[in-house]
């Protein structure tokens, strides 16, 4: 018979995904700018701490939605402007593609988008940022 996966592992998942949701929900229309005020917030916090950002992925937070609002606060406190986030559809698509790239392991980017070790980590985050309006 084949093995079923942990109820644990997946309990872990949907409630990650239940705050996920409940991110978008509170952050609205601002979900995407604030989201990559984060992501730039994790960047800087660790270059002016001299750490490996990758800490960020092999503790598994930086897929944390809390850590989102933490580093987004973060951002706020050291007046890092939310990005502007362009309306239309062809952006619409281009941020789903980049929320698939770190949130779906079956996307093609994604191992090389969590791991600062792959060779094309730099390659995906700067394809990330484009697909984000940075």
């Amino acid at each position: 018979s084949t093995p079923k996966p942990s109820s644990a592992a997946s309990d872990v998942y949907k409630r990650q995904n239940e705050a996920w949701s409940k991110l978008d929900g509170e952050w609205g229309r601002d979900s995407d700018a604030r989201q990559m005020r984060a992501v730039q917030m994790a960047a800087r916090l660790c270059r002016m701490a001299g750490v490996e950002q990758s800490v960020f992925n092999e503790m598994g937070i930086a897929d944390h939605p809390a850590m989102y609002k933490i580093l987004d606060a973060v951002g706020r406190l050291l007046d890092e402007p939310a990005l502007p986030v362009p309306p239309g559809r062809q952006e619409q698509q281009a941020r789903g593609e980049a929320q698939r790239m770190m949130h779906d392991p079956e996307h093609p980017d994604y191992a090389a988008f969590h791991n600062s070790d792959d060779p094309r980590f730099a390659e995906v985050r700067t394809k990330y940022m484009r697909l984000m309006g940075a």
